[in-house]
């Protein structure tokens, strides 16, 4: 079987356009660096010399608004810093078993969705369907490697444990973070035209911290170790989801697989959006002790936790701007 040749002035015109791309990629890391250094000197300046004489039941919660701003600045410009091109290879050994968390919350609909669609997926093994309370059992009976977590209703693509085998073939790898997206357009999740809330960690977020291994995990979907998932759920009852990743990120490095995202519905009615925003936000704060706990003195990792939090304060920081 002859090999194919590959064409020099295509590989030459793919390295141009990486180097255009990098280019501009240092700009703009630039200018982020000169926006913070302005608003540290800003900051600086408002305490030093606007507080003097000024009426401190309101200087006082206006400074931590404008601080408060800063760090979710900063937080996205980590969690952001370098974009990765391009998607991970399809590993074409990769497989492994999927578990189902089906809550109170979902119907049989549901959960028969992503039983269908997990079925379909190449390599897959067993799938299961489980309740919260108990995945820590079904994790330890099931026998492939690689375990992929979704929550019902949730519908992954073909090749979304091909890819994570991929990631996972790094043995330090032990989690690997998927996109996720919200079928319904017309959902409120969708805040612009053809545009999801999504969008910013599926093309962005995701990526960049998958790429230095530090990709947050949780809630699902995701691909881990089962061997990983084993040692948690023996230390304890298996955690909710934002401290399960941390738990994961402090056995190894978490990667994401980028591609073809798991697919489900968005919340439609307003009630049901504030819902879930409440509760992710809720079960995130409340486990971030726990969490930076488990990941232990690992700056790198301490930080990653921190920049993922740091987002749920939006509505504090615009509410505390409203009533200034």
């Amino acid at each position: 079987m002859s090999r194919r040749r590959r064409d020099p002035v295509r590989r030459d015109r793919n390295a141009g356009r990486l180097a255009v791309l990098w280019a501009g990629e240092r700009r703009i890391q630039a200018l982020v660096v000169l926006a913070l250094a302005a608003a540290v000197g800003y900051l600086t300046w408002r305490l030093a010399a606007t507080f003097e004489g000024a009426a401190l039941w309101l200087a006082i919660p206006l400074f931590a608004v404008e601080v408060a701003g800063f760090c979710q600045l900063g937080a996205l410009a980590a969690q952001a810093w370098r974009v990765p091109d391009g998607s991970p290879r399809a590993d074409a050994e990769g497989g492994g078993d999927v578990l189902i968390v089906a809550g109170d919350e979902h119907d049989e609909d549901e959960v028969e969705r992503s039983r269908l669609g997990s079925a379909s997926l190449a390599g897959v093994g067993e799938v299961v369907v489980a309740a919260p309370s108990e995945v820590g059992d079904r994790i330890r009976g099931l026998s492939g490697e690689a375990v992929l977590v979704l929550s019902a209703g949730q519908v992954p693509p073909a090749d979304a444990l091909r890819r994570a085998g991929s990631a996972l073939a790094d043995q330090r790898v032990v989690g690997v973070g998927l996109p996720l997206e919200f079928i319904n357009r017309d959902g409120l999740a969708h805040l612009f035209s053809g545009s999801s809330e999504r969008e910013l960690a599926n093309r962005v977020v995701g990526p960049s911290m998958g790429a230095r291994g530090l990709a947050p995990l949780g809630p699902s979907p995701f691909v881990a170790r089962r061997s990983a998932l084993v040692e948690i759920a023996l230390a304890e009852r298996l955690p909710s989801s934002p401290v399960l990743g941390a738990r994961l990120l402090a056995r190894g490095r978490c990667a994401f697989a980028a591609g073809a995202p798991v697919r489900t519905v968005g919340p439609d009615g307003l009630g049901d959006y504030l819902q879930g925003a409440e509760s992710r936000a809720r079960a995130s704060l409340r486990g971030l002790p726990t969490a930076l706990h488990a990941v232990g003195a690992d700056a790198r990792r301490r930080m990653a936790l921190l920049a993922g939090a740091v987002r749920y304060t939006a509505g504090v920081r615009a509410a505390g701007a409203i009533a200034v």
